[in-house]
């Protein structure tokens, strides 16, 4: 039962959102897998990595012919995803 919801609601994602989301997520975890190494404090490479990412995100949105908030929404979404997934 819990399949069908989710497999419902993942195909009312529109494809953009969805790209938007994992981009931003697997740039983020990838910056913090570099990071961590080069200042010692996976803490501080979350917080670093995820600002910047939030930043990329904005700079990429802000050079669109149209800004979309949606499109930053997911940006931040896929960065708390992995900063929280980073976490654990």
């Amino acid at each position: 039962m819990l399949s069908i919801l989710l497999f419902s609601l993942i195909q009312t994602i529109p494809v953009d959102k969805a790209a938007h989301f994992g981009v931003s997520a697997s740039i983020n975890l990838a910056c913090v897998q570099t990071m961590k190494h080069a200042i010692d404090s996976k803490a501080a490479s979350i917080v670093l990595c995820s600002a910047g990412t939030l930043l990329i995100g904005a700079g990429k949105e802000l050079s669109d012919p149209k800004f979309d908030r949606q499109d930053l929404l997911a940006d931040a979404l896929g960065v708390s995803f992995s900063a929280v997934f980073l976490s654990f």
